[in-house]
């Protein structure tokens, strides 16, 4: 991997989970308690879902694209330098630090937060919705259930973090059929993984989930084959990945607002071109120095990944208990300004514990 491309992507970091972090700021039930149904309101709405389901759709998967890219770099599918069972069990060693500590970690805070809160509101069914358990009635299965998959919905009890579970299973337990599709099957075994994907064909199996095998099996395709995913095009081919981005948005971006059965095939179309398209542009942009992030929000990532579903729910909750916003430009600013500080309180807290309690990294895999 080139230096380039090296720094595209911790450039990258920090961006993706503030997408995410904005993805997961509008939810339609909430809004609609709060200010009115769909009939009202309804560019506010407009914007609450194109920003919750359209734009920042690239995150996860670019995520997933990046960690298969990433897992087999360095190594070749022919000579010395191929996959093994000692690179397969020091990669899971790592793994398990970075990833699945990190991940029993948070959803245990998050499970003792929902406890204390139930408690503190003396057992009544705050923080649960119809159907659910108080957590002070959970057993040794229901608690299995919270930190794997709480419910038919296949997330943990902090919901986000089922990005980190399946790319945890993927790396652990999909990485040796990944390396073998790609070694023997070549181009067609990916040709019959994107036909299959692109068919709807799932495990339905938490931990396992499509769009995971599938973004982490082309990472590790271009990974393996040495592409470089335009991080150093220049001119005309870098302007023509973003015409083909702009496009491919316009068209899922219809098809998302008018319910159309294309949806999955245009989404998937336009996170193949943004991924191109993001590598053609940042790379550029990197070569030239023209954009800087500091190596603190780089690796402060994952901990604004972890940190801000909570945090934005009892945020954008305690906001509108108090402000009781009716206006419409308001409401279609909040959905840019309370994600932007629930970003700013994460930066703040991680900052805290890398100056003040190195002790607690375990929260952000390690990395400080």
């Amino acid at each position: 991997m080139n230096a380039t491309l090296s720094k595209t992507i911790s450039w990258l970091r920090f961006p993706l989970a503030a997408l995410i972090v904005l993805k997961h700021y509008y939810t339609p039930d909430i809004s609609a308690e709060a200010v009115g149904g769909s009939d009202e309101l309804m560019f506010y709405h407009y914007i609450g879902e194109f920003t919750q389901g359209v734009f920042p759709a690239i995150a996860v998967p670019l995520f997933f694209f990046i960690s298969g890219y990433l897992y087999f770099n360095k190594l070749e599918l022919t000579g010395t330098q191929g996959y093994s069972f000692s690179i397969w069990k020091k990669k899971t060693q790592g793994r398990i630090k970075s990833l699945l500590i990190p991940y029993l970690s948070w959803n245990l805070l998050v499970l003792a937060l929902y406890y204390i809160t139930q408690c503190l509101a003396g057992g009544s069914d705050v923080m649960t919705k119809d159907g659910y358990m108080l957590i002070a009635d959970y057993g040794i299965a229901d608690y299995a259930k919270a930190v794997y998959a709480i419910d038919s919905t296949g997330m943990p009890i902090d919901g986000p973090l089922w990005f980190i579970r399946d790319l945890f299973i993927v790396s652990v337990l999909i990485t040796p059929p990944i390396w073998l599709i790609i070694k023997y099957l070549r181009v067609y075994g990916m040709i019959l993984l994107t036909a299959l994907f692109l068919m709807g064909v799932s495990t339905h199996l938490p931990g396992l989930s499509s769009a995971a095998i599938f973004y982490f099996a082309w990472g590790a395709y271009m990974s393996l084959h040495k592409i470089s995913m335009g991080a150093d095009a220049e001119g005309m081919r870098a302007n023509l990945c973003g015409w083909i981005m702009l496009a491919s948005l316009a068209v899922f971006t219809g098809c998302y607002f008018c319910g159309s059965p294309w949806e999955p095939k245009a989404k998937t179309v336009y996170i193949f071109s943004a991924i191109l398209c993001i590598f053609c542009w940042i790379g550029r942009w990197v070569k030239t120095d023209k954009i800087y992030i500091p190596a603190l929000f780089s690796t402060a990532s994952f901990f604004i990944f972890a940190f801000h579903k909570p945090m934005q729910v009892i945020v954008r909750r305690a906001f509108f208990a108090i402000v009781h916003p009716q206006q419409e430009w308001l409401l279609v600013a909040v959905v840019f300004l309370i994600p932007a500080l629930v970003i700013s309180i994460a930066l703040g807290i991680f900052y805290l514990i890398k100056k003040y309690f190195p002790f607690l990294k375990f929260l952000n895999g390690y990395r400080l």
